[in-house]
């Protein structure tokens, strides 16, 4: 037992070749198999190894004879080889685990985040660019590096599948847990002795809401892993006016966490600045203590530069054409105003005269909690029928409730301001308010009017939506609508699904609410997803962090959000990457009523406007509840306006209105430049394309990029027998049909259960559409597949590592060698080593002795894009064959010499990386000898 095998050496074990990978322990032998998955990996404990089980020196068998096939084949083996490859060589550690290829303005938060050493970073890109991307691929990196070995990703409870998903099966963490109330259970059970789930499970996903408790935040604090990834970070600011960390349960969770010495920290929001400076600061103090009292219009240069270090945030303009082109979908917004029909404006009237009557308007005495719940009476009646019916009739049949309603809170739901994005209608102010029983009367005979009103009608705000939905669909979009309430939603699916399935054949029509948990709503969004046209419902449950790129190319916002944000919101749910459709259509639907008509000439249109000339969707002004307040007050407390006629101005023409306008414009001003300055402090200028372009170029030259997953797999299909036809968008290949019934068992489980699929390899992925990245569990087992039967003397139809052919494409006699490198890669200052992967193809002109070599391109070309023009006979093939092998064993020092290259090339490539990152760690690159020749090509003039 004194031999010792290096890491990247080969060695024969159990009839079966395996790569020696690092070991912490000289006891354990770490092994992987030749060509083999990771997952496949073993140990085996040398002083208690068997003597049958004692591993031997191995060196990888050349090509003979017997190995050779049709030259296709060698194409085939060529990106399996490459494809099949998981520790690729370059300095990004985690690409080749990737089932996804990173943008390259993805690789800016990870370059920053690389330069610290203890990660604390904010990423603020705009709504739909990808960070959930960008904040992965710096935890695949970091745990690929050794720098960590769990993490836990801190989220809302709805947003936890989506995160599982996306870790999964982009990232390749495939042991990632979900724990939240629903699950930690389960999760416990699973767990033998004391150890809690926090520690137990190594990668997490969990709901914020299931750990902020006292219990289970101190808990997740004393195991928590060592990293954090915090999403929708703006939700666990300190609020406005608080004196303690303790007034915010998600606020202080954070901030005990980044209390911290060596917690690494990365924080996700599309809305870093709600317009409140000191919960601004307090998202910036998670990053550094120090920046708790920044102030950045204000701040010296130096401090600004060093707030910048942790702190990424760029509109979309800023990187649609950084280093590529990256397509997102152009977004047309569209107004459309409707009418009142003559019963429901009567009704509207005759409710806008109670409510200000009830709120103090005609006595002269205002209550505030009054206000609140005629605002909110006028709210539900606007919404839809079955809202204000709701409302209305179960107030007018109960006593009011002995309960107290805080009045921030109130206010918060009512102004759209709360970030729970509740869509429960606000009962709780009608319920408990105290009503005269001539009142309660008025409030059962409005609602048994608004119960009439129920028809197309009686409703010609359901009547224009049916209109616009129609024009959608027959434009060949697939709409969304937001709503603000549950009743309305599935009011809505009510009156709707009927007419729309009536007129559409293969149509489905669905509402999602928060009636729904998070399975239930996840469920029903993916089965819509799988009809040719589709309509959604929904409330605002689903307007923030949840993707819906894929399904839907429509917004409609049925009901008018009366905070801006909830508009980008919404429409950053569909109009993002991933979106496959060239445009996206929104529509604000406006009523002719005084309440819709404020809110959108005040705040909408102008918030509107200035994204479209920006492309910043600025946040909700600092005093923006007092001004939304302010603007809805004028209509509720004008008694002047409510003899007007005209619906469409009543109330716009009040001083109030006209002085809080004026009001808006400076707050909107005044936001733009704050915004505008920040978004230049941390645009990220710094970090240029060239840095990191020549690494990006030459992963997808090692591992290979999507183009290359598409050509093996329908080269492997071909080789298989197996159909696939092409799927047309126009003139323009978008995907393939494939049936699964003819693939062996082991390929046939890891595509969805159905007789034909439609696959493909593009990103945004065509709706309908199985994507086949280089990860994806098919090419994994594709290349496994190829690679076993390569070097399987038994193997029927096994792809060639052998081939003599006659071609066009030379005009004299030229060899290709395919091989693979293994390099073992180690940090100075760490005992980490990494044994890292190439595939690589040489070749030459004429005889060894004299020849003319060919660039590694020019062999790559001729090996994939070269077309046989005759057959030799057997005997001949054989007899070339032989001659070149015979040649190449006085090559030998060649082949060294092109290695080493390699591996300068590589010494290279990580010099230029720490560059970028900074530091001063350096790290060490020793080739493997001798390489694995795994395949010989000998190509002779016609």
């Amino acid at each position: 037992m004194s031999q010792t095998f290096n890491p990247g050496a080969l060695v024969r074990l159990r009839d079966r070749e395996w790569i020696v990978m690092p070991s912490s322990d000289p006891d354990v032998l770490r092994i992987k198999p030749l060509g083999g998955h990771e997952l496949e990996s073993t140990g085996v404990y040398l002083p208690l190894a068997l003597p049958n089980e004692t591993p031997e020196p191995a060196e990888f068998p050349m090509p003979s004879a017997a190995d050779l096939a049709d030259f296709d084949s060698a194409q085939l083996l060529y990106d399996a080889a490459r494809l099949g490859l998981r520790s690729g060589a370059g300095p990004f550690r985690s690409f080749g685990r990737l089932s996804v290829r990173p943008r390259p303005y993805q690789v800016v938060p990870l370059i920053m985040a690389l330069r610290q050493e203890i990660v604390r970073l904010l990423i603020a890109d705009d709504v739909g660019v990808g960070k959930t991307i960008e904040a992965l691929l710096i935890v695949r990196e970091m745990v690929d590096r050794g720098l960590i070995e769990r993490f836990a990703v801190v989220c809302p409870a709805h947003l936890c599948d989506q995160w599982e998903k996306e870790a999964r099966e982009k990232f390749g963490f495939e042991d990632v847990e979900v724990i939240r109330t629903d699950t930690a259970a389960r999760l416990d059970r699973r767990i033998q002795g004391d150890e809690s789930v926090f520690r137990h499970y190594p990668f997490q996903i969990i709901s914020i809401d299931y750990i902020k408790s006292e219990r289970r935040r101190q808990l997740f604090l004393a195991e928590c892993p060592e990293m954090v990834v915090v999403d929708e970070a703006h939700t666990c600011t300190l609020p406005r006016g608080a004196t303690s960390h303790r007034q915010q349960q998600r606020h202080f969770l954070v901030h005990k966490i980044a209390q911290k010495a060596q917690q690494h920290l990365l924080l996700l929001t599309a809305t870093p600045h709600s317009g409140i400076e000191e919960s601004f600061q307090s998202l910036l103090a998670f990053l550094d203590s120090d920046f708790e009292d920044v102030v950045l219009a204000d701040a010296p240069r130096q401090t600004r530069e060093r707030v910048a270090k942790h702190v990424v945030q760029r509109r979309r303009r800023d990187i649609v054409e950084w280093m590529e082109h990256t397509d997102f979908p152009d977004r047309i917004a569209e107004e459309t105003q409707y009418p009142l029909s003559p019963g429901y404006q009567e009704l509207f009237d005759d409710v806008l005269r109670f409510a200000r009557g009830y709120a103090g308007v005609e006595n002269g005495s205002e209550s505030h909690m009054r206000y609140w719940t005629a605002l909110a009476i006028l709210r539900g009646v606007i919404s839809s029928p079955a809202s204000g019916e709701m409302m209305l009739r179960n107030r007018a049949e109960k006593v009011a409730e002995d309960a107290e309603v805080d009045d921030d809170a109130a206010a918060d739901v009512l102004f759209d301001t709360d970030e729970n994005h509740a869509d429960t209608t606000p009962t709780e102010l009608t319920e408990t308010a105290e009503f005269a029983s001539i009142e309660v009367k008025q409030l059962q005979t409005f609602a048994d009017r608004l119960s009439d009103l129920r028809t197309f009608d009686g409703d010609w705000k359901l009547r224009q939506l049916r209109a616009q939905l129609e024009d959608l669909l027959e434009a060949g979009y697939q709409p969304i609508v937001f709503c603000r309430y549950i009743p309305t939603a599935n009011y809505l699916e009510e009156r709707l699904k009927p007419v729309l399935e009536d007129a559409y054949s293969k149509i489905a029509v669905e509402a999602v609410t928060s009636e729904l948990n998070d399975d239930q709503r996840r469920d029903r969004v993916e089965a819509i997803g799988q009809a040719p046209r589709r309509v959604l419902f929904a409330t605002d449950c689903l307007s923030e962090g949840i993707n819906l790129q894929e399904h839907f190319t429509a917004v409609i916002h049925y009901d008018l959000p009366w905070n801006p944000n909830r508009i980008e919101q919404r429409e950053g749910r569909v109009d993002r990457y991933g979106q496959a459709a060239d445009q996206v259509k929104t529509v604000l639907m406006v009523g002719e009523n005084p309440i819709d008509g404020v809110i959108t000439r005040v705040l909408l249109r102008k918030t509107r406007k200035i994204h479209e000339e920006t492309g910043i969707a600025l946040p909700f002004p600092e005093d923006s509840q007092t001004i939304t307040e302010a603007i809805t007050q004028a209509v509720l407390m004008n008694p002047e306006a409510a003899a007007k006629q005209d619906q469409l101005t009543l109330g716009l023409e009040a001083q109030t209105v006209q002085n809080k306008e004026s009001e808006v414009n400076e707050a909107l001003d005044r936001a733009l430049e704050r915004e505008t300055n920040t978004r230049g402090i941390f645009a990220q200028n710094r970090i240029q394309p060239e840095e990191i372009e020549p690494d990006l170029k030459e992963t997808d030259r090692v591992l290979g990029s999507p183009q290359a997953v598409e050509r093996f797999v329908r080269r492997f299909a071909a080789h298989e027998g197996v159909q696939m036809d092409p799927r047309r968008n126009g003139e323009e290949v978008v995907g393939y049909r494939l049936y699964p019934n003819q693939l062996p068992p082991a390929l046939r489980e890891t595509l969805p259960d159905s007789d034909q699929v439609d696959v493909t390899f593009q990103s945004p992925v065509p709706d309908g559409y199985t994507y086949l990245g280089r990860n994806h569990a098919f090419v994994e087992q594709a290349c496994q597949h190829v690679m076993r039967n390569a070097f399987d003397p038994d193997a029927e139809d096994a792809p060639s590592r052998a081939a003599v052919i006659r071609t066009e494409a030379v005009d004299i006699k030229t060899t290709l060698i395919l091989f693979r490198i293994r390099n073992v890669i180690r940090a100075d200052q760490q005992s980490e080593e990494i044994v890292a992967e190439e595939v690589m193809t040489w070749g030459y002109r004429g005889l060894i002795e004299d020849r003319e070599e060919l660039s590694e391109e020019e062999a790559r070309h001729l090996l994939l894009d070269l077309v046989p023009s005759s057959n030799l006979s057997s005997n001949a093939q054989r007899q070339f064959l032989e001659e070149e092998i015979e040649d190449l064993q006085f090559a030998k020092d060649d082949l060294e010499s092109i290695t080493r290259s390699r591996t300068q090339a590589l010494i290279d490539a990580h010099e230029r990386h720490r560059r970028v990152v900074g530091g001063s760690s350096y790290e060490g690159v020793e080739p493997v000898w001798p390489p694995d020749v795994l395949g010989v090509y000998v190509l002779l003039p016609e």
